[in-house]
């Protein structure tokens, strides 16, 4: 339980945070779309070795390159909701930044897991 507390805590300070960050901000976030997609793109790399070639450490490097993605997506889709979206699909936003919290949140659980599991 407390795992979980801790996760859902750390979610919503780095989710306001970057909110706040990407709402003060006067950078177009555009740009990080091609990062996300590198970043995206190496980390599954990494997880289609990991199959044949499992490694201890390699998992948890994983994980944090997730955690970081998902911050950027959460910047990303924070940008997009204030120049790119018109009214009508102000609908499916709130939906957006949902799936982004929530993909954060079961990656930092999973490296508060692989702690405990380790310190164990």
């Amino acid at each position: 339980v407390e795992s979980i507390i801790e996760a859902f805590l750390l979610t919503m300070v780095v989710t306001v945070c970057l909110t706040a960050y990407t709402f003060q901000s006067k950078m177009d976030f555009d740009r990080f779309n091609a990062g996300i997609f590198s970043l995206m793109s190496i980390l599954f790399s990494f997880l289609f070795l990991q199959i044949f070639f499992p490694m201890s450490g390699m998992s948890r490097m994983i994980s944090v390159g997730f955690a970081v993605l998902y911050c950027m997506y959460i910047i990303y889709d924070t940008g997009l909701i204030m120049e790119r979206l018109t009214p009508e699909e102000y609908i499916i936003a709130p939906a957006i930044l949902y799936m982004d919290m929530v993909a954060l949140f079961l990656r930092l659980l999973k490296l508060r897991g692989e702690r405990e599991r380790r310190d164990d």
